[in-house]
């Protein structure tokens, strides 16, 4: 057996934690990446590591990008090799 490598990634918290996020929002105007390349507007709700802290990803501002709920969650079990199911909007929305 073999112990899963554990990355340390310094993070901000508090104020400085607040700010940087605002700060990484404002460069899409608080709109989501991956609906705006698809013509899509949408209201982005989290800042996301594109290579996850946890796989080894830095805080850096190159390495995150803002997303939607549904986006984040999309992505985030395809990065961790699940299948993301779908949310009730998102099935009500697929059945018309």
């Amino acid at each position: 057996l073999t112990a899963a490598v554990q990355h340390e990634t310094p993070r901000l918290r508090g104020r400085a934690g607040v700010k940087q996020r605002h700060r990484r929002m404002l460069r899409t105007n608080y709109m989501c990446e991956m609906c705006q390349a698809k013509g899509i507007i949408t209201i982005a709700t989290v800042v996301d590591h594109i290579v996850p802290l946890a796989l080894g990803g830095t805080d850096d501002d190159s390495n995150t990008r803002n997303l939607c709920d549904e986006h984040h969650r999309i992505v985030t079990a395809e990065q961790f090799g699940r299948e993301a199911k779908p949310t009730p909007d998102r099935y009500r929305r697929a059945k018309r």
